[in-house]
């Protein structure tokens, strides 16, 4: 099972709290009146999204541990820094992986500020080859202009990158992060009453048609970080510890020259979602 089955009404209860946060994405930086993009500035906001999902979902329960808590407000303010790259560089859009697919129809946005993010797109590939760009400083937003190169290489990747108005890529993230919140919510209700579940989880990753030899990658669902998963394991299976939630793999042959290639669904992990089985690779 590549994700958790949606509800009708889970998708609303997404769709409705999404929609509001979208419009305050869309601001410009001075009325977000954010200048680190990281927290304390942003704790309110991401309070504010979790206390509106206990209440549709838990009941008004809390739901995430203290840790979980801390990792998502950060997640949630690395994700406000991106739209803040592009506020600054007086862009019109952000950029997304092309081909991703889920219950929603969202894009997946890139972080232009992860040195993964930037050789899974850029390249060179290879198990020993260095990034190609340096990616901005993320605290430091008066140089962000000078990085103006960066998104125009990443654009140029049409295979695997494409632009979206940063309203729509604004809604798409909102809708990915709060389907998270969503699907953690719902977990404990089910499992755990009003305890909140495991922060993380060991997760198991089969591989699909092409099976063997591939190191894999993890990212979360509503932003483009990819982080190595399994350590020096090749598949089949490789297996490792997640945070709970929803995390989409990415995969390179050992040894390949190759771009990695994405599996295109996300995968739910949490206590009683312990593996799942790629398909692209």
């Amino acid at each position: 099972m590549a994700d958790e089955t949606r509800t009708p009404e889970d998708k609303r209860i997404v769709r409705d709290i999404a929609n509001d946060a979208a419009e305050d994405f869309s601001k410009p930086i001075t009325r977000l009146n954010i200048l680190s993009f990281r927290p304390p500035e942003t704790d309110s906001r991401f309070a504010e999204l979790v206390s509106r999902v206990e209440g549709a979902v838990t009941g008004g329960r809390s739901f995430l541990s203290d840790e979980r808590r801390q990792q998502l407000s950060q997640s949630f303010a690395a994700g406000l820094r991106v739209f803040g790259f592009y506020e600054r560089l007086d862009l019109p859009y952000a950029l997304a992986l092309t081909g991703m697919e889920n219950d929603y129809g969202a894009t997946v946005i890139i972080d232009v500020f992860s040195a993964s993010a930037l050789r899974s797109l850029l390249g060179p590939w290879g198990p020993h080859s260095p990034s190609s760009e340096t990616p901005p400083p993320p605290s430091d937003p008066t140089s962000w202009p000078n990085f103006h190169t960066v998104v125009d290489k990443l654009a140029a990747q049409g295979n695997a990158v494409q632009r979206v108005g940063r309203e729509e890529a604004a809604r798409s993230y909102a809708t990915l992060f709060v389907d998270t919140l969503r699907g953690l919510a719902g977990g404990v209700r089910r499992a755990f009453g009003s305890s909140a579940p495991p922060t993380t989880i060991h997760f198991t990753v089969d591989s699909g048609p092409r099976k063997k030899g591939y190191a894999l990658a993890a990212f979360p669902q509503h932003r483009y970080t990819p982080a190595a998963f399994g350590g020096k394991q090749l598949s089949y299976p490789v297996d490792d510890h997640l945070p709970t939630g929803h995390w989409c793999f990415e995969g390179v042959l050992a040894g390949s020259t190759s771009a990695p290639i994405r599996d295109l669904w996300p995968h739910f992990v949490g206590p009683h979602n312990t593996s799942t089985k790629t398909t692209a690779f």
